[in-house]
């Protein structure tokens, strides 16, 4: 049987899998919901990659003659992935690496299904501190002022630390469900989206809950800032986008397209803004005014399409559930580089300074990238 993912790569899998709906077990009975109906979502990716590749006939390997060429760049695979270089890696997580973000100084932090948040200094590879409070699942944190973050838990709350004290400093409550994703909106607030279909917008001052937005009719799957104050989206596993005016309160835009779940929607600015579906879609939505936007641009991978990065004005990079994550020029529409980064799913991506980008996986690990502009 010829198949791009052999019996190791099925069995790794599967074991992530298990290793999943594991931890569900010790939380809630929404959350094994939540993730029963997750797995059973990569089970069915799963058996159609092994499916299709199985159909593929074996043919005798004949000798080639891009061996004589690589000296003189004819390794295409080689060739494209030279474009970005992998500076080091980050191990310590006994978990899915689940979110990412770049701190000053030099700085990365990392939330995890192990329930910790992880600090460390890119220079020297090593882990500064460990930050433990949440009960279950880190699944999302978002950089605040005041050398401080925010994390979104399955446990249902999110929690502010202080980074240099290694301290929580507030819990905040009030989502009935998993918190799967927090963004910065300004002023010292945050908005959170919940698997409760829900998105809340919090006060960080008063640590009191200014707004409960709805509209979304499934879990909602991930927030993004795009004005400070204005304007946020959100993505969902009822495969829509939203746009939602702060100061009204309301949703004033929403956009379909995706064929599945939403996992991930990034600013662009405040006039653009990208999204990653299951789908194996990633795609740029843009226009004259927010009412106005339609998808301008599509990139189709070969599997889902998990996490996305902002990179700065016409950069991106994905990550995918097989083990990849692409650098795009959305200007050009076009993929700069390919990089078979992980050998599990890669449930994370971010831009960590100093042209600098980090990716997560269920293996475990975080690798830090360079990709040549």
């Amino acid at each position: 049987m010829a198949t791009g993912e052999d019996g190791p790569g099925v069995a790794a899998r599967l074991q992530s899998l298990a290793e999943r709906l594991g931890g569900a077990i010790e939380a809630s009975e929404e959350e094994l919901r939540q993730a029963a109906k997750t797995v059973a979502e990569e089970l069915i990716v799963l058996q159609e990659k092994v499916t299709k590749e199985a159909s593929v006939p074996v043919r005798a390997e004949r000798p080639s003659k891009r061996t004589e060429k690589e000296g003189a760049g004819g390794d295409r695979k080689r060739k494209r992935h030279s474009a970005a270089q992998c500076l080091g890696m980050l191990q310590g997580h006994t978990g899915t690496v689940s979110s990412l973000v770049g701190l000053n100084n030099g700085r990365i932090a990392s939330g995890s299904l192990d329930k910790s948040i992880k600090i460390w200094d890119m220079a020297s590879k090593k882990c500064l501190s460990t930050l433990e409070g949440h009960s279950s699942w880190v699944l999302d944190m978002a950089v605040l002022e005041k050398n401080r973050l925010a994390s979104a838990s399955s446990d249902k709350t999110i929690k502010v630390w202080d980074v240099t004290k290694g301290k929580c400093t507030t819990t905040l409550t009030g989502h009935n469900g998993t918190v799967s994703s927090v963004t910065y909106i300004g002023s010292n607030q945050i908005a959170t989206g919940s698997y409760d279909n829900t998105i809340m917008v919090w006060d960080l001052d008063s640590d009191q809950r200014l707004a409960v937005l709805k509209g979304h009719e499934d879990a909602v799957l991930s927030v993004d800032c795009l004005e400070e104050g204005k304007l946020i989206a959100s993505g969902s596993r009822d495969k829509l986008i939203k746009v939602w005016n702060l100061e009204e309160r309301k949703c004033i835009a929403t956009f379909s397209g995706h064929t599945a779940w939403v996992n991930h929607v990034v600013a662009m600015g405040p006039d653009k803004l990208a999204s990653c579906s299951q789908d194996r879609m990633i795609k740029i939505w843009s226009g004259p005014s927010v009412q106005e936007w339609r998808c301008t641009v599509d990139f189709k991978l070969n599997q889902a399409a998990l996490c996305l990065s902002y990179l700065g004005p016409g950069r991106l990079a994905s990550g995918s559930s097989d083990g990849m994550i692409k650098f795009w020029d959305t200007d050009a529409e076009k993929c700069m580089a390919t990089v078979p980064a992980h050998s599990n799913w890669v449930r994370c991506i971010a831009h960590v300074g100093h042209g600098r980008t980090a990716s997560g996986s269920e293996g475990k690990a975080i690798k830090v990238w360079t990709a040549r502009q």
